[in-house]
């Protein structure tokens, strides 16, 4: 089965393709291979030239998530947070990220910047 995952809110043409084998993988509108297919274990889609990715390491939770630039480059590194919420054509004005107690907000046009955080309270 093919999926394709088209960009929003992004300069370039980047799709999120997972192949018939089940395997990720960028392309670009001219169908050139931009990241390879299984490079990642999941990919959501390009939002601000940006990619929630994951490496399929953390089967309890979310600490292998990472974000990609629309070059491949690791903005956000895996275990950086223990949790990156999808933000994948969310109206979401941040990314959501979590770590210990803590809710970051991080920005779209730079996620290593945080906009805001706050004290999670369970």
């Amino acid at each position: 089965m093919h999926v394709i995952i088209p960009p929003v809110n992004s300069q370039g043409k980047l799709f999120c393709t997972k192949d018939c084998q089940g395997r990720w993988g960028v392309v670009d509108e001219n169908g050139k291979i931009r990241i390879s297919y299984g490079t990642y274990h999941n990919m959501w889609g390009f939002d601000h030239d940006l990619c929630l990715v994951d490496n399929g390491t953390d089967k309890k939770g979310f600490a292998d998530r990472a974000i990609i630039d629309s070059d491949g480059n690791i903005i956000v590194d895996f275990g950086t947070y223990s949790s990156i919420w999808d933000f994948y054509a969310k109206p979401y004005p941040s990314i959501v990220a979590e770590r210990e107690e803590k809710k970051y907000y991080l920005s779209k046009e730079n996620p290593s910047v945080i906009i805001r955080e706050e004290i999670n309270i369970k």
